[in-house]
């Protein structure tokens, strides 16, 4: 199983944590924390002997809003 973001490969570390149950054949990435700069298309992609599947998500995270006061 390996996991992509905007076709670059994650790396599991501290924030990151990609775990498969062989049980039910569930694949999951948790972010620990999500900013904005980890919005994009993640792909989740599994090969074995009988061949490769894939399936991709859009992450979007906004930034926290504010409000200015104007003098």
């Amino acid at each position: 199983i390996s996991w992509y973001k905007d076709g670059t490969m994650v790396r599991p570390n501290t924030y990151i944590n990609a775990s498969f149950d062989p049980a039910t054949g569930e694949c999951t990435l948790c972010l620990e924390e999500a900013f904005v700069a980890d919005s994009g298309v993640y792909s989740c992609k599994a090969v074995n002997s009988s061949g490769l599947a894939e399936t991709k998500a859009r992450l979007c995270v906004r930034g926290e809003r504010f409000r200015i006061r104007l003098y």
